[in-house]
């Protein structure tokens, strides 16, 4: 832009004939002369001549209208996708359902993660969510020992995978965490 504008293209090819073999009357016919196909070598700084100045403005209008024409078929795209979408919901046992019970997915999203709920936390798992799921899963009087038993699993699960000389030895083998995720699980658990 400093150096020149260079070439402006319309519909994504050179500026084409348009008044009797040119593009424009102030150029001589079937010119292919680079000046005569739309580009423009002077820059901003100096100035651009009438014709390098017509030729600019024709791509900078194709721009504007494409991008008004875009931004209203996005929007009515994502109108259209929020319609036909409104009606699902994430159930408490993590399948994603219609208003008529119909199963969309078993897992939302494949991970079970709301995006929503992790915007910001920093954390890979949404705890509260997964109490909430176990509550709702098994009967009122078992949830004492499927609460301990889960969380007593994911304890030594954690023992194991980390090296901390602080935790008590264990032996089970160790799965393939990263420490962050361990250390948000092990502040869960303690």
């Amino acid at each position: 832009m400093i150096a020149c504008v260079g070439q402006q293209a319309i519909s994504g090819s050179r500026v084409p004939d348009g008044f009797e073999n040119r593009s424009l009357p102030h150029f001589e016919k079937h010119s292919k002369l680079p000046a005569a196909k739309g580009f423009v070598a002077d820059s901003f700084y100096s100035g651009l001549t009438p014709t390098e100045f017509f030729f600019h403005t024709m791509a900078g209008r194709e721009g504007l209208v494409d991008t008004a024409v875009k931004t209203a078929e996005t929007g009515y795209m994502q109108r259209r996708l929020v319609k036909s979408l409104e009606d699902l919901c994430s159930q408490y046992d993590l399948t994603v359902r219609s208003s008529t019970g119909d199963i969309i997915q078993f897992i939302y999203g494949g991970d079970g993660l709301d995006p929503t709920d992790m915007e910001g936390k920093d954390e890979p798992l949404e705890f509260q969510r997964v109490l909430d799921n176990i509550r709702v899963s098994f009967p009122r009087s078992t949830w004492h020992f499927h609460l301990f038993h889960l969380l007593f699993l994911i304890f030594l699960n954690l023992r194991s995978s980390t090296s901390d000389a602080s935790l008590p030895p264990c032996t089970h083998t160790p799965t393939n965490c990263t420490q962050t995720h361990v250390q948000t699980h092990t502040f869960f658990i303690t």
